[in-house]
């Protein structure tokens, strides 16, 4: 099952971008999704995240789904920006 937006279309159940909605709300910061959740024509795969904190804090222990959990970085920053999912 796939969700989709005016920007992209993901690999997610509603349940599942429900669930990081959720986490989202009690982040302080932009969450975007990025890799293989993000292309279609992919299968398999957990959901990376990618946070761009405003506080500190801890959240992967949050998550009830298998998920990488990546913080604000220059490695990763301008793929993510470019091709990820930002959660509104």
């Amino acid at each position: 099952m796939s969700v989709s937006n005016a920007k992209k279309e993901l690999r997610l159940s509603k349940e599942e971008l429900e669930t990081i909605k959720k986490i989202k709300d009690f982040f302080d910061g932009d969450v975007y999704i990025f890799g293989s959740r993000v292309n279609i024509n992919k299968r398999g795969g957990d959901i990376d995240l990618y946070f761009i904190p405003k506080t500190s804090i801890s959240v992967k222990e949050r998550f009830l789904i298998p998920v990488d959990v990546v913080f604000d970085n220059e490695t990763l920053r301008d793929e993510v920006l470019k091709n990820g999912y930002k959660i509104d």
